[in-house]
């Protein structure tokens, strides 16, 4: 198997394996991937997307990006064909990304949170290299099941505006501040890290497009303080996501997240949408348990996993 540059390749020579892959997110997340795609081609186009390809027989048959941002090196995608033998294309590819990342003097921290399609042995491979796990689950509800909220919740709801970013984020980093999630990922361990999350989920289609109709804010009625909110996006002409919904630690417990995911549940239903996903950290209980009794079922697991370099704090 030969391991060659991402940078060597246009988006045409790599065709057949975006196809294959964009088949794959269909069938496994309900998930239209021609949008993020689309993103991923044009970088690889202009030269400016690390990673690498693997070939058999002169084709190439799977291929890894990752990017730098941060001081923080991100695994992007690994993705192998069928025409891929074995398990041994993700891991050159991976090895070849890691060993890239952490030569880096300037690279701290690695994170991988993409999703394997293929059994191979992913955690293997990682633990040998020093990551920590975080198994992650990929969850899906019928839009058309009601619900029925726990209690009227007292707090003014109303859709998401963008001037409410600045707010979203610092309650993010606050409602983050000690959940485990803080650990999976960089962005909850500061302001401006929430607030990136927070931009690339409005401005970027890499967790489907925002749908603003369906997202909402929740603000206290006498001080009209942001109380939590959530974020809902277009993964399909028949499916909606929730990338994120956060409630304040003081009004969690309350039915405040219950009545949030109702809220935009409630709009996709209305509007034609068949299925609703979203992704928890499954040792977060307290989050797993509220999508369990809102009806949500573990449709797909994943491991997320995150390298720090010796001697630097995790966050």
């Amino acid at each position: 198997m030969e391991i060659r540059s991402l940078r060597q390749f246009k988006r045409q020579e790599l065709r057949n394996l975006f196809d294959q892959e964009r088949e794959e997110w269909e069938r496994q997340l309900y998930w239209d991937y021609c949008e993020p795609q689309h993103v991923i081609a044009a970088m690889i186009d202009v030269g400016s997307l690390p990673g690498f390809v693997a070939l058999q027989a002169g084709r190439p048959v799977a291929y890894a990006f990752y990017v730098e941002v941060a001081r923080k090196g991100l695994l992007g995608g690994c993705f192998a064909s069928k025409l891929a033998a074995g398990e041994g294309a993700e891991v050159c590819l991976l090895e070849a990304s890691v060993a890239a990342l952490r030569e880096d003097p300037e690279i701290d921290r690695i994170e991988s949170q993409f999703i394997n399609f293929r059994e191979w042995p992913i955690a293997r491979f990682f633990a040998g290299k020093g990551f920590r796990q975080f198994d992650r689950c990929f969850m899906v509800r019928d839009c058309q099941l009601r619900h029925s909220p726990r209690h009227p919740v007292a707090a003014g709801l109303k859709q998401l505006s963008l001037s409410d970013l600045d707010e979203m984020a610092k309650l993010t980093l606050d409602t983050y501040a000690s959940v485990i999630d803080r650990k999976v990922t960089y962005h909850y361990q500061s302001l401006a890290g929430c607030m990136d999350f927070l931009s690339n989920l409005v401005f970027r289609p890499g967790c489907g497009n925002f749908l603003p109709e369906a997202s909402y804010s929740a603000r206290d009625l006498g001080t009209n303080e942001l109380m939590g909110y959530v974020v809902t996006s277009r993964i399909s002409p028949q499916d909606g996501h929730i990338p994120q919904i956060a409630v304040a630690p003081a009004h969690q417990g309350k039915g405040l997240g219950t009545e949030l995911l109702g809220r935009s549940v409630r709009y996709l239903g209305l509007n034609g949408y068949q299925r609703v996903s979203l992704t928890v950290t499954e040792s977060n209980l307290a989050a797993l348990e509220l999508y369990l009794r809102f009806g949500f079922s573990v449709h797909f697991r994943f491991p997320a996993f995150v390298w720090q370099r010796e001697g630097l704090p995790e966050g």
